[in-house]
């Protein structure tokens, strides 16, 4: 909506909701480094670098593991359609490996 929050903005909009929280790597398992009290990624740009358990990728395609800093995860079946959209090169999806 416009800022009159009455007037609809022409076009195609999107919006993502960042609120769920899973608690998903396996941070004996990943290329982790404890910053600060909390984890981060040696490297986010590394395909398999972050290790996650295979629970995660039930429920919600997108979340956020509090253990984690900095890192958005998304199940497969989110990114084929980010990318079917053209919208996955806003968030430069990186693999992970699923641990069973």
């Amino acid at each position: 909506m416009d800022a009159d929050r009455k007037t609809p903005i022409p076009g195609t909009y999107f919006s993502i909701n960042f609120g769920e929280t899973k608690r998903s790597v396996i941070i004996e398992k990943s290329e982790v480094k404890l910053r600060y009290g909390q984890y981060g990624a040696t490297d986010k740009r590394k395909p398999n670098s972050l290790c996650i358990n295979s629970s995660a990728l039930k429920g919600p395609d997108l979340w956020i593991d509090d253990t984690i800093q900095l890192c958005v995860f998304m199940t497969g079946r989110l990114v084929r359609e980010l990318r079917k959209a053209k919208l996955d090169k806003l968030f430069e999806p990186v693999p992970c490996v699923i641990d069973n």
